[in-house]
Order: structure tokens, then sequence, then C-alpha cells
């Protein structure tokens, strides 16, 4: 869950007394939508506060906590009730936060004079911008006799999505990728190497033959076509001879009977 916030407002009002001795953080003014971490409580130390309220916008939500008769209230417009208000010292962590919701952090100074009612019925004034909504909690609560203090934030954006999710996910998208590219240089390499060895054999078997495997092929071939003309022509002779012999013996046989 990112969630964004609009620009700060605090009020850090001395009341009657004859000095302040409420501490905030950030300090007055110094307060940026980007921060983090706010507190207002009733000490002139911010660290060594007797009673105190302190507000850490976290990755999963917002986490209050709490200690004496300090306030923290988040508001939804259009809500009658807060959807929480706390009770004495304690830590809550808050993860229904969405865009619009008001969380405010008040010291007990601020509570004099100031009812829920009526503090939800500033918040929830959709003519007001954040600052009339201040002003107006300044005009409410000018005749306190406490030194009365307040951080006001406003959500201006969430995003669902929680951080450790999405890096997650990008994490997995990443190795995924990362697979997939090894995967696509694995066959791209298998490819490349069948390839060359096809190349190869087609190169091997279109070289000319060495002279001594020609030589030998052309001896064989000769020997070949050498050794069948002598058969043919010796069973010829034979035969000639053998007729020749078979016809003498018929003349001299025929010619003594």
């Amino acid at each position: 869950m990112k969630i964004t916030l609009d620009q700060p407002l605090c009020i850090h009002d001395i009341g009657r007394r004859p000095m302040q001795q409420d501490s905030l953080i950030p300090a007055e003014g110094e307060a940026q939508s980007h921060d983090r971490y706010f507190m207002v409580g009733e000490g002139p130390t911010a660290g060594i506060c007797s009673q105190k309220v302190s507000l850490t916008v976290m990755p999963y939500g917002m986490r209050i906590v709490v200690v004496g008769a300090c306030r923290a209230y988040q508001i939804r417009p259009g809500f009658d009730e807060p959807l929480y208000s706390s009770e004495g010292d304690g830590e809550r962590v808050i993860n229904d936060v969405q865009t619009g919701d008001w969380f405010l952090l008040l010291t007990d100074g601020m509570c004099e004079s100031l009812e829920v009612d009526d503090l939800i019925s500033i918040i929830n004034r959709p003519d007001w911008t954040a600052e009339h909504k201040r002003d107006a909690l300044i005009d409410y609560t000018s005749a306190n006799y406490d030194n009365h203090s307040a951080y006001l934030l406003h959500v201006r954006a969430v995003d669902d999505e929680p951080e450790s999710l999405a890096r997650s996910e990008d994490l997995s998208f990443n190795k995924q990728n990362a697979a997939e590219a090894d995967g696509s240089q694995s066959e791209e390499i298998n490819s490349a190497s069948t390839e060359k060895t096809s190349l190869s054999t087609e190169k091997f078997s279109l070289l000319p033959e060495s002279p001594s495997t020609q030589t030998s092929s052309m001896s064989v071939s000769s020997g070949s076509k050498q050794g069948g003309c002598f058969t043919s022509k010796t069973f010829l002779i034979t035969l000639a001879i053998a007729y020749l012999t078979a016809a003498v013996v018929g003349f001299v046989v025929g010619f003594f009977d």
C-alpha cells in the first residue's frame, strides 16, 4: 500500500499559558508531504514528552501510538463518526486507508473545548480547503487555556498494491524474463551449433578427394574393367578352339569310315 499525503498542516497555539511547552515532529513549518513520521506531544523536548501521539506512514497502513491524554482520529468524508478514535494508551495499525481520509493528531489542550461532532463537521465541509479547515479549528480553540497543538494529515492517494508484493512480482517478472532470455540464448546457441555442424559436414562432403584417394579409386575401377575384358576374350577363344576341334574330329572320323 503506497500512501501519498497532501501538504501536512499543523496547529501550534500557546493558549493562555505563559510559554509554549507542546512539541511537534516535524517542527512547525518544516513538514513536507513526503514525511513519514508525525508527532504532537506535551513537553518542551519532543523526545521526552510525557503525553504524545504519533503517526507513522507504513507500507501497509498507518501506525498510531498514543501515550497519555493525547488523541488521534481517522475521519472519512461522508461519515458521521470517526472510523478510528484513540482511547487511552495504546498502539494501532490502520490498514483501511482510502483517498480523501483525514488523520488528526491532537494534544489534550485541543480537546479542551472541541467536541468530536464539531471536529467532524469542520473536516467534512466539502466547500472548504484544507487551510480553511485548519483555520476554523484555530478559531474554534482560540480561547483554550492550555497549550494546544495538532497535525492535520489528508490522504491524497492510495495505491492498494502492497509494496512488498510489487517488489516480489517485479523480481519474479525479472527472473522470468531472465530465464526466458537464457532459454532463448541457449536455443540460439544450440541452433547455431547445429547449423555450424551441418555446414561443416556439407563443406566436408563438398571437398575434392585427395590425389591418393582418386588414384586408388581409379586403379580399382580400371582393374575391374580390364579384368572383365580379359575374361570375355578368353571365353571366345576357348569356344572357337573347341568348335574347330570338334569339326576336325568329325571330319577324320567320317573320312576313315
